[in-house]
């Protein structure tokens, strides 16, 4: 375990540059019938705040602390705990041995824990709602992935929370001056008073949410910088010693961001996957903004403890948990889990769709272009991952790799969410990208090896919505003749937007043109490969991929 103080942690200068709801989907399964209900001590929105502090009085001093996680993503199981994984109930269990060892405690997420997972695609975020009102979780903050269901169910489940929703820019799309959510419970801002510091809470949600989740014009995010300066000024208004943001911005967003406001205290949470690391200090005006962050779903569980002096923070100690795989679950939140994984193996099993008979048949194209003396070798399953994909995106082109892909669908027969796990066991997110035509040829180029003439193996990518012809007789680097997108030549000098997933982008040089693109939708706001296919599935329900002459060997 890492133990810090501030004045051993690193400070960093930022200077940032200046920058009608319906139900729920009809289909949402409910909580199952015996699930537990929420824990006493969760709180609801404070009924009143305290009013500032008479000029008489002696500033505050005193100590409190802040248990944090990142973000869960919708998940019951991580399988980067230890050989076996662990669970969000033994998560849960940490946490409240933590919460009840400590006297002045708060436990505060970051947002992106209602999506997306194969749960989520199933049970829309209830499942995340019930579990997480039966531990001992206080506050949380919207995130994308809490809209991944829609705006309607995010309001409705905001509603069914007995914890607090917080946000100072996640709004109203008709009221902008109110938070998304207000009148189920949501709130700009709540007041704590813990060792006889006045502690104010906000959150803020990460930027361009709109562009990337589905708010469905009921809900806009305010720029966060722009946003939180008038609420950390009521909540000093209110008697805040101390004001504490969860965040769920991206990096360097949220660095900009602690490091352009003034009077953050304590900025915790992210949006980002990266690796966790110890508590930084950024200098932000008069206030010095303690940035903490743990990684994210569960692996590690952050204790930051703030001590007060005179009403600032003096000093801080911070101690990151691991999760011990043979940690003793909460066993409230296990009843939660145990139950909705019952009903979660028999949904699993329920048809969602069919493919068509035609499906990994050869298309007349396909067929005419092998008369024609061509090779033509599109995977019809690797294709109509790059369909689903590009169909996400709304983008030119779909690609995939061919490893990513480990089974297949069966001509003429039902798809279950099961079936859809086989196909697609690994949890990559989908990506969208901005490519130059010039880089979108030196792309495919890279990628294309064949076992032949080159490696003990053959490697190009499966794509949606072009068509490359090459030559395996030309030299590594001039093999791919011809490369069109809807029947005409790509353009060097035009841009065109590629639908991929994460995995693609750190796979060494035959992928680096990927990195080269602008990123338009990042892995952190895309969607988990298996639920898109579920969703593509489902709102066809019947579906079709034929080798159809994407590919072709001249």
């Amino acid at each position: 375990m890492l133990k810090l103080s501030l004045v051993a942690a690193a400070v960093l200068a930022i200077t940032a540059a200046g920058p009608a709801a319906s139900g729920p989907p009809d289909h949402a399964p409910g909580p199952p019938d015996h699930a537990p209900g929420p824990p006493d001590h969760a709180p609801g929105p404070p009924d009143h705040a305290p009013g500032p502090p008479d000029d008489d009085e002696e500033p505050t001093s005193g100590s409190f602390t802040l248990l944090h996680d990142t973000h869960f993503h919708g998940n019951y199981h991580d399988d980067r705990v230890g050989e076996d994984g662990a669970s969000i109930s033994q998560y849960m269990g940490l946490a409240r041995e933590r919460y009840e060892a400590l006297d002045q405690v708060l436990f505060v997420g970051a947002g992106d824990d209602l999506g997306s997972s194969v749960e989520s695609a199933v049970f829309e975020g209830q499942h995340m709602i019930d579990a997480l009102n039966a531990s001992v979780f206080d506050y949380n903050t919207f995130g994308n992935h809490d809209f991944d269901y829609g705006a309607a169910n995010l309001y409705e489940l905001t509603g069914e929370s007995e914890f607090q929703w917080l946000s100072a820019n996640v709004r109203d799309a008709d009221d902008p001056d109110e938070v998304f959510a207000a009148d189920q419970g949501a709130a700009k801002y709540a007041i704590e008073e813990l060792d006889g510091v006045t502690v104010g809470l906000t959150g803020v949600g990460p930027r361009g949410m709109e562009d990337f989740t589905s708010t469905d014009g009921e809900a806009i995010e305010i720029d966060a910088a722009e946003a939180l300066p008038p609420v950390i000024d009521e909540l000093h208004d209110e008697g805040a010693d101390v004001v504490v943001v969860m965040n769920h911005l991206l990096n360097p967003h949220a660095e900009e961001v602690a490091g352009e406001v003034d009077g953050i205290d304590v900025f915790v949470g992210g949006h980002s996957h990266a690796e966790p690391r110890e508590p930084i200090v950024i200098e932000a005006g008069e206030t010095d903004t303690i940035f903490s962050y743990v990684g994210y779903e569960f692996e590690h569980l952050g204790e930051l403890e703030l001590h007060v002096e005179e009403g600032d923070v003096a000093d801080f100690d911070f101690t990151m948990h691991d999760l011990d795989p043979e940690q003793e679950a909460d066993e409230a939140v296990q009843d939660v889990q145990d139950a909705y994984e019952a009903e979660l193996d028999e949904e699993l099993d329920e048809p969602i769709g069919a493919t068509a008979d035609t499906w990994g048949s050869m298309s007349e194209r396909a067929e005419q272009l092998e008369d024609e003396g061509y090779d033509v070798r599109d995977q019809h399953n690797r294709v109509f991952l790059a369909d689903v994909l590009r169909d996400w995106g709304d983008a030119d082109v779909g690609l995939t790799n061919t490893g990513g892909v480990r089974d297949d669908f069966t001509a003429g027969e039902a798809i279950t969410r099961r079936d859809v796990l086989s196909m697609l066991p690994f949890a990559n997110y989908s990506v969208l990208i901005e490519l130059s035509g010039a880089e979108l040829e030196q792309l495919m180029e890279d990628n294309f090896v064949h076992h032949d003439t080159d490696e003990d193996r053959t490697r190009y990518f499966q794509v949606s919505g072009a068509q490359k012809f090459v030559d395996l007789d030309a030299e590594h680097g001039d093999r791919v003749t011809q490369l069109e997108i809807a029947g005409e030549p790509v353009d060097p000098d035009g841009t065109y937007t590629v639908a991929a997933f994460d995995f693609l982008l750190d796979r060494g040089e035959a992928y680096e043109m990927l990195n080269e693109g602008e990123m338009l939708i990042d892995p952190q706001a895309g969607g988990l490969l298996s639920e898109l296919v579920m969703d593509y599935v489902e709102e066809r329900e019947e579906v079709d991929a034929r080798v159809d002459g994407w590919i072709v060997y001249e």
